[in-house]
């Protein structure tokens, strides 16, 4: 019997050792490990994830995993620069051939792509959701994600690294809530695809309306604005056909635009009637950069124009995402803009900051890496 369990025993021993041999022999070692990472994100556009504001915050990370495993072999990072990359539709209409080619041209090579990095653009990432399952590859997105591709059931191969859209419906779903406002209209731009996709916050507050212990949010009104590309009387026009549609089942309005717009759109409120202190204006200022969307500031125009703008800015509320103030991220900051300068010439005045979306960029490489 004592026997028959050493040999049973010497068995088990020597089975786990044949497996531990097969396994250390497939996996990558210091020094060995061979993969390429793609980063596709907009290039030269007005967008608030432009490379200049992401790319030096990608060269840290990378940099970071240099340092911290300098035995790693032929890890590639690839950094794609082309024309169709300068608007999120042309990303759109061209990312999924442009990848098809370079997955195949490096599928047998020594370093095929493990990973995409972005691509910021809410309809670019739909389109390419689906050949990425198929090749067993994720997609590291560091911008936002709305809801509908948040669900990991259906889209497996996004990981996000950011805010997603439906917690910031969330929380105008619990402002509302918390001061018992029953009337509420939501206006967007349908013309500017970066606050269409942020439309997409608004789904909460929809099915949130169809809920039966939620009937006393009675109202729920879309109002579209279509301003990109227009005369500037056309979007006076629009804007003031638009407050007026709001008004006559509202008296809350939540603005997803461009600071520009949510300016003009609680001037002309004002203008209207609509700012003596019985209408709230909850706006998302989502990223605060002059140079490429511009401040809802009341101090521009005339000083008649600045009075005018500020009685109205009493009545707006401001929603923006929440940037960490640590010494850590304020020497993330400083490298960012200093590799900003360095790489692409480009300055972050002090009235701009950097984003969240460059943070999430960071740790996207970054925790992928490592």
């Amino acid at each position: 019997m004592a026997c028959y369990c050493r040999d049973r025993l010497s068995f088990i021993l020597s089975l786990f050792f044949f497996i531990y041999v097969i396994m250390t022999a497939t996996l990558v070692r210091p020094g060995e490990g061979n993969f390429t990472i793609v980063i596709i994100v907009l290039v030269r556009s007005t967008t608030y994830a432009d490379q200049r504001i992401t790319g030096p915050a990608m060269d840290i990370a990378v940099q970071k995993i240099r340092d911290k495993y300098p035995a790693l072999g032929d890890f590639k990072v690839i950094t794609w620069d082309d024309d169709f990359l300068s608007t999120c539709d042309g990303l759109e209409a061209n990312v999924v051939s442009k990848a098809a080619g370079l997955y195949f041209a490096k599928l047998d090579t020594k370093h095929p792509i493990s990973a995409f990095i972005g691509t910021t653009c809410t309809f670019g990432n739909l389109r390419f959701l689906d050949p990425l399952y198929y090749w067993n590859i994720p997609l590291l997105e560091g911008s936002s994600i709305p809801s509908f591709i948040a669900d990991r059931n259906r889209y497996p191969m996004i990981v996000g690294y950011s805010y997603t859209q439906r917690r910031a419906g969330e929380f105008f779903y619990q402002v509302v809530k918390m001061f018992g406002w029953t009337d509420v209209a939501a206006l967007y731009d349908v013309n500017d695809p970066v606050w269409r996709a942020m439309y997409t916050a608004m789904d909460y507050l929809k099915e949130k309306r169809e809920e039966k212990d939620e009937k006393k949010l009675i109202r729920f009104e879309e109002v579209t604005l279509r301003l990109a590309n227009r005369k500037a009387a056309e979007i006076s026009a629009d804007i003031e056909r638009a407050v007026k549609q709001a008004h006559k089942t509202a008296r809350i309005f939540l603005i997803l635009a461009n600071p520009r717009t949510i300016r003009e759109i609680v001037v002309r409120a004002h203008i209207l009637g609509y700012g003596s202190g019985d209408h709230v204006f909850i706006a998302g200022d989502y990223f605060k950069t002059k140079n490429y969307f511009g401040l809802p500031d009341w101090a521009q125009g005339t000083v008649a124009e600045q009075q005018q703008a500020r009685e109205a800015f009493r009545s707006l509320f401001l929603v923006k995402q929440r940037v960490p103030v640590t010494p850590e991220f304020e020497e993330f900051s400083s490298l960012v803009q200093e590799g900003a300068i360095r790489k692409f010439n480009q300055s972050i005045p002090p009235y701009d900051e950097v984003n969240t979306h460059a943070i999430g960029f960071h740790d996207a490489i970054y925790s992928y890496g490592v």
